[in-house]
C-alpha cells in the first residue's frame, strides 16, 4: 500500500504495509515521525540514564517515554514548565510521551491508596509528602510538561496580535487619532474600560480553570447564565430596562442552553452547590460586569453620535489596556512565553484576526441595543456548532438534547419579539 503523505502541522497515522496480522505504519506529530512498531527508550525522569540525546537519536529511536508522577515530584511540572517545557529541558527533539502516572498505582502499591472522589493518594517514596494523583491533575501536570504556550500566554495573543489591526482601522477610518485622545481624558471613561478589562482576563482565568474539576461541564454551562446576569447589571449600573417578555425569554434561553450543553438534569441538580457550580456562576458575573462596563463607557463619548465611532473608540482603548496588563504579567511571571509567542507567529497573527473580526463586531453591536439582547441572539452559535459536530461525526440527537434546543429557540423567538 502506498504512504500516505504527512501533514506536520498535525497528528496523523499512515498505513503503509501488512503481512497477515503485522503491520507497518507511520504516525506523524508536528514534533517528528514515529515509525510503528516503535522502540520507545524510557527517560522516567527526564533522562535516558547513561546516555545524552543524541545517543539515544542514534538508536534508531523515534520517540521517549516520560513518567508524569516521576517528573511531577522532581524537578517538578512547574519548573519544567517554566524552563521551557520538556523538549527543552532535555534538550530533546524527538516526540516525547508522557503516561498519565497510573502505573505507579500498581509498581508503588504499597506507598498509595485509592479515593473513588479524589483519585490515587501516593506517600512520595523521596521525602514522604502525600500527593493526590486524579485523571485532571495527570491531564494539567502533562499539559505543563509540554507547555508550548500558557493559558495566559494565549490569551496574550487575541490581543496583542489583534491591536495593530484595530489601529490601521482607526487611521484608515478617521485618518488621525484626536477622537481617541479626547475619548481617554474622560476620567469615567476610563475607568469604566479599566474595570471592563480586569474583568474580562479574570474571567478568563477562572473559566479556564473550571477545566481542572470533574464536573467542569455543570460550570462551564452556568457560566451561560451570563445574559442574565447583564440584564441584572444593565439596570443596576446602566439603567437599562427590558420588557417583562423579553427579561422571561432570557432566561428560557439560558435555561436551553444549560440543558442542551450538560444533558442531563439530574447532574445539574445533583452537582448545583459544588465548587465548580460556584465559579461556573462567578465567571458569568465577571464577563457579565466586563460588557456592562464597556457597554457603559460609550455612553462617555459625547463628542460623537455614530455608534461605530463609540464602538470603534472603546474597542481601541480596551485592547491597549488587556494587553499592556497581560504584558506585565507574563514578564513579570512567564517571561519564557514571548519565544513561544515568536515561534507560533503565524498562528498567533491568524489568531489576532480572527479575534479581533469577532471583537469588531460585538462592540458595534453593544453601542446598538442592550448588551443582554445582544448576548442572548449571539448564543445561536453553541446551537449551530452542536448541530454541525452532529452532523460531521454522525452522532445520535438525544431526546434531552433536542428538549434543550425547543426551549433555547422559544425562549431567543420571545426575545427578539419583545426587544
Amino acid at each position: 500500500m502506498e504512504r500516505i503523505l504527512v501533514n506536520k502541522n498535525k497528528f496523523s497515522f499512515s498505513f503503509i504495509k501488512a503481512d497477515k496480522k503485522a503491520r507497518l505504519g507511520l504516525i506523524s506529530t508536528p514534533r517528528g515521525e514515529i515509525r510503528t512498531p516503535a522502540f520507545m527508550p524510557v527517560g522516567t525522569a527526564a533522562t535516558v540514564k547513561a546516555m545524552l540525546p543524541e545517543s539515544v537519536i542514534a538508536t534508531g529511536a523515534d520517540i521517549l517515554l516520560g513518567n508524569t508522577y516521576h517528573l511531577m515530584l522532581r524537578p517538578t511540572a512547574e519548573r519544567i514548565s517554566k524552563l521551557g517545557g520538556l523538549h527543552e529541558f532535555m534538550n530533546c527533539p524527538l516526540p516525547i510521551l508522557t503516561d498519565s502516572g497510573g502505573y505507579q498505582v500498581m509498581s508503588l502499591s504499597k506507598l498509595n491508596k485509592i479515593d473513588r472522589e479524589k483519585g490515587a493518594i501516593f506517600n512520595s517514596h523521596v521525602d514522604g509528602k502525600k500527593y493526590t494523583l486524579s485523571p485532571e491533575e495527570s491531564i494539567r501536570i502533562q499539559k505543563k510538561l509540554n507547555s508550548e504556550m500558557s493559558l495566559m500566554a494565549s490569551t496574550y495573543v487575541r490581543f496583542a496580535f489583534a491591536l495593530p489591526l484595530i489601529f490601521i482601522l482607526f487611521f484608515i477610518y478617521y485618518g488621525k487619532f484626536d477622537y481617541f485622545i479626547s475619548a481617554i481624558q474622560n476620567k469615567s471613561f476610563v475607568s469604566y474600560v479599566i474595570l471592563g478589562s480586569v474583568f474580562q482576563i479574570v474571567f478568563t482565568f477562572l473559566f479556564l480553570y473550571l477545566f481542572k474539576f470533574t464536573n467542569f461541564l455543570i460550570g462551564t454551562a452556568l457560566s451561560k447564565t451570563e445574559v442574565i446576569q447583564i440584564a441584572f447589571f444593565e439596570f443596576i449600573i446602566l439603567k437599562d430596562y427590558l420588557s417583562i417578555y423579553a427579561i422571561i425569554g432570557i432566561i428560557i434561553s439560558t435555561f436551553g442552553v444549560i440543558i442542551f450543553s450538560t444533558k442531563d438534569l439530574k447532574n445539574i441538580i445533583k452537582g448545583f452547590f459544588s465548587k465548580s457550580t460556584v465559579i461556573g456562576i462567578f465567571c458569568g458575573t465577571l464577563l457579565a460586569l466586563s460588557i456592562v462596563f464597556f457597554r457603559g463607557s460609550m455612553e462617555f463619548i459625547d463628542f460623537t453620535q455614530k455608534n461605530f465611532d463609540k464602538a470603534l473608540i472603546t474597542l481601541l482603548a480596551a485592547t491597549i489596556v488587556q494587553t499592556t496588563l497581560i504584558s506585565v504579567y507574563l514578564l513579570f511571571f512567564e517571561i519564557n512565553q514571548f519565544s513561544k509567542i515568536r515561534s507560533n507567529l503565524k498562528l498567533s497573527l491568524l489568531a489576532g484576526l480572527f479575534g479581533f473580526s469577532a471583537t469588531v463586531f460585538w462592540f458595534y453591536s453593544f453601542s446598538l441595543v442592550q448588551a443582554a439582547f445582544v448576548r442572548t441572539v449571539g448564543q445561536i452559535e453553541l446551537l449551530f456548532s452542536y448541530i454541525s459536530s452532529r452532523f460531521m461525526f454522525k452522532e445520535k440527537i438525544r431526546l434531552i438534547e433536542v428538549f434543550g434546543i425547543i426551549v433555547f429557540i422559544s425562549g431567543l423567538i420571545l426575545v427578539v419579539l419583545n426587544k
